[in-house]
């Protein structure tokens, strides 16, 4: 559960450093924020008595991680047919 804390850093961190006009700096760190959370979590919980809630947490951590990708995978998409190359 170290690895959703550590991605939560990287992701808060890695939205923080894109450019200030960027539309994808959000979601990226939404996703950062979501996995900090759910990590804390799960760190937080006894391990004998959290099984189920760890896999439920799991869960909604790859859902809600997948929507936000791929809402950001959108944002990039729109974004680059509007550069001039």
């Amino acid at each position: 559960m170290i690895w959703l804390v550590v991605t939560g850093i990287f992701r808060i961190v890695g939205g923080f450093t894109l450019p200030k006009g960027d539309a994808s700096k959000g979601l990226l760190i939404v996703n950062g924020v979501l996995a900090l959370i759910i990590g804390v979590l799960l760190l937080s919980l006894p391990f004998l008595t959290a099984a189920i809630t760890m896999a439920i947490l799991i869960a909604f951590y790859a859902i809600s991680s997948g929507i936000t990708l791929i809402s950001l995978a959108f944002v990039s998409k729109s974004v680059r047919g509007q550069t001039a190359t």
